[in-house]
């Protein structure tokens, strides 16, 4: 899991929600030193574990994001 939150903040909401077994590290705002667009890790996030078998690897070319949507034209 991946946010701009405080990362206490993310794991209250993800353990709230029953999903907190499904993302075991969270890499929060306290991890990086400049936010978005482009966020610099500072450190190792906590309760790292290794990969998850077919996790992709930094190895792998990463896919191509699909272009935005166009608003509808106006009658």
């Amino acid at each position: 899991m991946a946010s701009a939150n405080d990362g206490q903040v993310v794991r209250i909401g993800l353990t709230a929600n029953g999903l907190a077994d499904l993302f075991p590290i969270v890499v929060a705002r306290e991890h990086v030193t400049r936010l978005k667009p482009a966020p610099t890790p500072t450190s190792t996030p906590p309760h790292s574990s290794p990969p998850h078998p077919g996790d992709a690897s930094p190895s792998r070319t990463p896919t191509r994001a699909s272009p935005p949507l166009s608003p509808p034209a106006c009658p």
